[in-house]
């Protein structure tokens, strides 16, 4: 693949693209560009070659795009119609990011994305067993299931609006999920460790700031994705008995709309004063966002990991914390507490139950395995030796 003399002009694509089902002449002119952002690299540019390498990729990125598929539209075209599928701007973000990984692989290793083939892929698949994140650690199982997923997605993309025939990537190629066998929920003393060191302090977001966003990932069990997109005009108020509640209304996965009432020891302590207090946005931007950083810019969600992972990385907890076990923690606190698998599912916004009843499970699964009784009552003195006792009730 041979990149041009010059970078053609960026592709910068409309969100919605509509197919014709057999075009005879070449595609109509497109509506005005809907820029949907770039997130080129894992890792920060930190020299000249960092940032020339980055422009070559750009370059022959670019150039890729640019190529038209046999329906009459150009691969950056189709890849802005396939990120437009997605519900929520995390989402695109993610995936864009992967596809461009894989878009360089092709590149670095002279390979035609529209032509590549099943074996092809398969070798894709093999390096990418052997990347690393940015802290130098191996992809995780979830990660590369996660990542092979999405450029499936995409290239059934491709074969549904017939750009290409067939998807090179195959169910052989894909990365089998492991089991769930860790319990990732926190006990309730290692929860109240996390928050305390949350409320400890961060340098870039503050201890009200930080505290009440490890208290949103536990006590509520709202998504790390949630908690960064939550913008002011999300919080509202409702009255009953002439009490004031105060809720939060927002976007979850897969584009579900949810509404969750915010505890009012949790308004009170941490809300309220982090509303007084909150740090001046940096500039228009971030200007709706509910949580900022000390310099007025809207939090992420790598902010938010450091948060969570303190406690483990000062050997406080021994083992791995993420703002994922949040989520595990506050649906098995909700299950001790009675509280029905039904509101459990709608306020973690499962699509699933089954999906909420793995949560916690393999700890459920231990405790309350049948065989404990079974156990009890073969080995219990009062029926062990009595020959009439044949049945176990």
């Amino acid at each position: 693949m041979t990149a041009p003399a010059s970078p053609p002009p960026a592709d910068d694509e409309p969100a919605t693209i509509h197919f014709p089902a057999a075009p005879e002449s070449p595609p109509a002119p497109l509506p005005a560009p809907v820029v949907i952002e770039d997130t080129v690299v894992d890792q920060p540019v930190e020299s000249i070659e960092g940032v020339h390498d980055l422009l070559l990729r750009e370059h022959g990125r670019a150039a890729v795009l640019a190529q038209t598929t046999r329906n009459g539209y150009r691969l950056g075209q189709l890849r802005a119609s396939w990120l437009s599928t997605l519900n929520s701007p995390g989402s695109v973000e993610v995936y864009n990011r992967d596809l461009n990984q894989f878009l360089d692989y092709c590149l670095e290793y002279d390979l035609e994305p529209l032509t590549l083939g099943i074996p092809q892929f398969n070798l894709f698949v093999t390096w990418l067993k052997l990347q690393t994140t940015r802290y130098g650690k191996p992809y995780s199982n979830a990660t590369l299931v996660r990542k092979v997923d999405e450029i499936a997605s995409f290239y059934n993309h491709l074969v549904d609006v017939d750009a290409i025939d067939r998807s090179p990537v195959t169910k052989k190629a894909r990365p089998k999920r492991q089991l769930h066998t860790v319990d990732k929920a926190l006990t309730l003393s290692e929860t109240r460790i996390v928050i305390a060191d949350a409320a400890a302090g961060h340098r870039t977001l503050g201890a009200l700031c930080a505290e009440l966003i490890a208290e949103l990932i536990f006590t509520m069990g709202i998504r790390v994705s949630e908690v960064c997109a939550l913008d002011l005009d999300q919080l509202f108020w409702v009255e009953k008995d002439g009490i004031r509640h105060r809720g939060i209304r927002f976007i979850g996965k897969g584009g579900q709309e949810h509404v969750r009432g915010i505890p009012a020891e949790l308004d009170e302590r941490l809300l309220t004063p982090y509303l007084a207090q909150r740090p001046t946005p940096v500039n228009l931007e971030h200007a709706a966002a509910l949580f900022l950083t000390l310099k007025g810019e809207r939090v992420d969600r790598f902010q938010i990991y450091r948060i969570v992972g303190r406690s483990t990385s000062r050997g406080k907890i021994d083992r791995k914390v993420t703002p994922h076990s949040g989520r595990h923690t506050f649906n098995l606190a909700a299950e001790e507490a009675d509280v029905p698998l039904e509101a459990r599912q709608r306020a973690l916004g499962h699509a699933s139950a089954a999906t909420t009843q793995r949560y916690g499970a393999s700890r459920n699964s231990v405790v309350s395995d049948p065989s404990r009784l079974v156990a009890r009552r073969l080995h219990d003195s009062d029926t062990r030796h009595d020959p009439t006792a044949d049945t176990i009730t």
